[in-house]
């Protein structure tokens, strides 16, 4: 048995608990949509629950990050370990 790998355990599965459609609803709902703070609040989360990204890219987000590609408007977002990825914005956002 020397020299042989165990497989991982859950290996598909994340340890983050997923957001029902409601709790979500619930909580984009919740800044007020008639002060400044209200509105950066909206974006903020509007913005991590539409594209599944997380806390650290968000706040690593530029105005250069965003790039129009055919059309469709794109974050480019550097992920774990440096990762480049595109992500289309949705249009809620």
């Amino acid at each position: 048995m020397d020299g042989v790998k165990r497989p991982t355990a859950n290996g598909n599965e994340g340890s983050t608990p997923a957001l029902g459609d409601i709790q979500a609803r619930r909580l984009l709902d919740a800044p007020p949509r008639d002060t400044l703070k209200g509105v950066r609040d909206r974006a903020i989360l509007g913005t991590l629950l539409y594209h599944g990204i997380r806390r650290e890219e968000l706040c690593g987000l530029r105005l250069k990050d965003m790039q129009s590609r055919q059309g469709v408007v794109h974050f480019r977002i550097k992920g774990k370990r440096d990762k480049i990825r595109l992500v289309p914005v949705h249009p809620a956002t």
